[in-house]
């Protein structure tokens, strides 16, 4: 199990909504509505470890509230709650 605290900028409360698996299942992604991002996660499943990348920024006030990884990882879909 790993637990991850997002950490925002002066004015951003993150708020993690949704977490999907690409199908290698070596890589995670999570949205935060507060931050307007998609956070991206290397996963190593022999040790647990999740190192976070460079994160997707969306347009400030998108609110990410749902994400979907087709099956074949070639395309994700963000649903934005705000716009």
């Amino acid at each position: 199990t790993h637990t991850e605290q997002h950490k925002g900028e002066a004015k951003q409360t993150p708020r993690g909504h949704c977490g999907a698996f690409h199908p290698n299942d070596k890589v995670a992604y999570v949205v935060d509505l507060g931050l307007d991002k998609v956070l991206v996660f290397d996963l190593n499943r022999d040790t647990g470890a999740a190192a976070q990348k460079e994160p997707i920024a969306l347009p400030a006030g998108t609110g990410p509230r749902h994400i979907h990884v087709t099956p074949a990882g070639d395309w994700a879909f963000v649903n934005g709650e705000l716009n």
